[in-house]
């Protein structure tokens, strides 16, 4: 058992290297969150069952744990670097029989059923599936190698949703961990999923254990993406109340379609909506810095950060000391070509990773078409 142990050891020390050495790719990965979410990986599904099952195994053999939760040796050596001040957000597994990944595909399995939220590929956590478990809870699967499961997915538990990888990482292994908070990583350890309080590096989980359990579904889930705090936006749907906004607040219409490209493009126009590596939230898909000054002016002005409300008029806040090519908010405001907006509004505001600029520019047009 020392042995493996130490062999182990020598994994986690490879393996979750990339998790803090990789602060050196913040400004890469920036740019791929201030680009956003494409809208079709941020649906929130609302005809689902009242209870879900848990506590399957990630995989179809015993695993080894390179990494636990929290404050670990490797954390506490790393601290200041990008998880090293908040410890392992997940735990790090692998199948116990090393051998060359590689070169085989290795399945990865939900512990739960649900639904997939999203799928995608972040710089740091490589390729993902976000699978909501129902009571506000997501199981992130990362470090994949191929996704077999696509969002909307309805999985069962054991089902196969991809292949075990090395993606954002330099060792083959699993990335787990179960988010309670939309938009924010794991603060609590996950280790029960697995069949145990605490899981610790180096410690066996036996596929032949019995760890299933249930969790009750919250019900009334909000499909609309509304907020109580929006009674003052008039409209029904997003997109007319957020169109309306612009408008009262001395938009021209050309402008007000410009932004609103925008948004679709990032979020789909749900202010709830968060990117599916956990890191941008809301219409503009706000993350990092920007993301905690949103948090902020909502503490600041006592609504909820899901508010649509609330992230419209942060918009204008930040509008307010933005340069747009020349142009301060005033002028904007007085922009009569779409085109223009659409693209002056992405370059400055968004600072979008993934510009996708045909795609705001088409949101933006049928906006104006729509509601002119």
């Amino acid at each position: 058992m020392e042995e493996k142990k130490k062999r182990v050891g020598i994994k986690l020390a490879l393996g979750c290297f990339p998790f803090f050495a990789l602060l050196l790719l913040v400004p890469v990965v920036l740019l791929m969150a201030l680009g956003g979410t494409d809208n079709s990986n941020s649906k929130n599904n609302c005809n689902e069952s009242n209870s879900v099952s848990v506590g399957g195994h990630i995989f179809s053999e015993d695993y080894v744990v390179l990494q636990g939760f929290g404050l670990t040796p490797f954390a506490r050596a790393n601290m200041g670097t990008l998880y090293g001040s908040i410890g392992h957000t997940g735990i790090d597994v692998q199948p116990v029989n090393f051998r060359d990944f590689a070169s085989e595909d290795v399945g990865v399995h939900t512990i739960s059923d649900g639904t997939v939220i999203s799928t995608g590929s972040s710089g740091i956590g490589g390729n993902y599936v976000l699978i909501d478990m129902g009571n506000g809870k997501r199981a992130y699967y990362g470090h994949l190698k191929k996704m077999l499961s696509k969002q909307g997915d309805k999985v069962k538990k054991g089902d196969k949703i991809g292949i075990m990888g090395n993606t954002g990482t330099v060792v083959y292994h699993v990335h787990f961990e179960v988010q309670d908070t939309p938009g924010k990583l794991a603060d609590k350890d996950s280790s029960p999923y697995l069949g145990k309080d605490k899981f610790n590096n180096g410690d066996i989980v036996r596929v032949g254990d019995k760890i299933d359990s249930n969790v009750s579904k919250t019900s009334g889930k909000n499909c609309n993406h509304t907020n109580t705090n929006d009674r003052d936006l008039e409209g029904n749907e997003n997109a007319e109340k957020v169109w309306n906004y612009f408008k009262k607040q001395g938009f021209s219409k050309e402008a007000a379609a410009g932004i609103m490209g925008n948004f679709q493009r990032e979020s789909g126009m749900k202010p709830d909506i968060v990117e599916g590596n956990g890191v941008g939230l809301g219409l503009g898909q706000w993350s990092y810095e920007r993301r905690t000054k949103l948090e902020n002016y909502a503490k600041e002005k006592k609504k909820d950060v899901n508010s649509l409300s609330l992230q419209l008029d942060f918009t204008m806040e930040e509008m307010k000391s933005i340069d747009f090519g020349g142009k301060n908010l005033e002028e904007f405001k007085k922009i009569n070509d779409v085109s223009e907006a659409t693209e002056l509004f992405e370059k400055y505001f968004e600072r979008a990773g993934v510009v996708a600029l045909a795609d705001r520019l088409k949101y933006a047009e049928e906006f104006y078409k729509k509601f002119k």
